[in-house]
């Protein structure tokens, strides 16, 4: 009786306790398992997130500038020169940059007569401060071309243009002598000036030039993996589509989150962007 008794008090048996283990272990695997898989979807979910954030923040903060175009945009490569906007075929181009010109200041008044051969135009514009990369716009005699420099004329500034050597091409005149302004009438002819500005996807960074200088930018956003994001869209029937001034197929990725091998890549995001209004000829 007395060793009946000791043998069942004695404990679990090594079998018991194997199995035991076994299924311990098991169970924990399994909690691991759960928790792991939880961990790692958090870590890609997060990293989508933050890679498509980054994306949507840099489409977002073009979309101002964007809209408010004056001109019909120009693709431009990673020093901010000129590109073809269609390839071989016909077919949309990509590149790095896109540039183009949004409403500075004006309308002001020509007020002082202006021949062809002239590189320079004075206005009547108080308060108006001068600025880099802007032009001078004169819609109702074609005349678009960059201000190289300014200088008072009394209470007036006269611009000075970037024109070729014959000079602006079309002369002005505000003083009329015919039927339509009689002699001692003034027409009132108005310009406006434009500024240029660029965004540019250098690296893995996409930049915004405020004046079109390559050494004057700020970063919109990091770790792009898009190097080249514009296009101006092609109709079907051929010609470039002059309803969106460009289309931007922008992806990044988050690096911070790929150390379980999730790093967020080709968060695709395209964007047509209109234009509001027209009012030049040339980019």
């Amino acid at each position: 009786m007395k060793r009946g008794r000791l043998a069942a008090a004695a404990g679990f048996s090594l079998v018991e306790m194997m199995v035991t283990m076994g299924v311990s272990a098991l169970v924990g695997l399994m909690v691991f398992l759960v928790l792991n898989s939880g961990m790692v979807l958090y870590a890609k979910n997060t990293a989508v997130n933050s890679a498509h954030q980054q994306a949507r923040s840099g489409v977002d903060q073009m979309l101002a500038y964007l809209h408010s175009s004056v001109s019909i945009p120009e693709l431009t490569d990673t020093n901010l020169q000129q590109v073809s906007e269609v390839d071989a075929s016909g077919n949309a181009a990509p590149a790095a940059g896109l540039s183009f010109q949004t409403f500075y200041a004006g309308p002001y008044p020509v007020v002082v007569n202006a021949n062809a051969t002239d590189t320079s135009i004075t206005l009547y514009c108080p308060g108006y401060v001068s600025a880099t990369s802007t032009r001078l716009n004169i819609p109702s005699y074609d005349i678009e071309y960059d201000i190289s420099s300014t200088a008072a004329v009394g209470s007036n500034l006269k611009f000075n243009l970037a024109t070729p050597a014959s000079g602006i091409g079309t002369a002005i005149t505000i003083s009329g002598t015919g039927i339509e302004g009689g002699s001692g009438t003034t027409y009132l002819i108005t310009a406006f000036i434009t500024k240029r500005m660029s965004y540019a996807v250098i690296g893995s960074e996409l930049r915004f030039y405020p004046t079109n200088n390559l050494a004057s930018y700020k970063v919109i956003t990091r770790n792009v993996i898009t190097p080249q994001p514009f296009t101006i869209p092609v109709l079907p029937t051929g010609g470039l589509q002059n309803r969106f001034i460009a289309a931007v197929n922008l992806s990044t990725v988050e690096p911070q989150f790929s150390n379980r091998g999730y790093a967020a890549v080709n968060m695709f995001i395209s964007s047509l962007i209109p234009f509001r209004c027209r009012l030049t000829n040339t980019q």
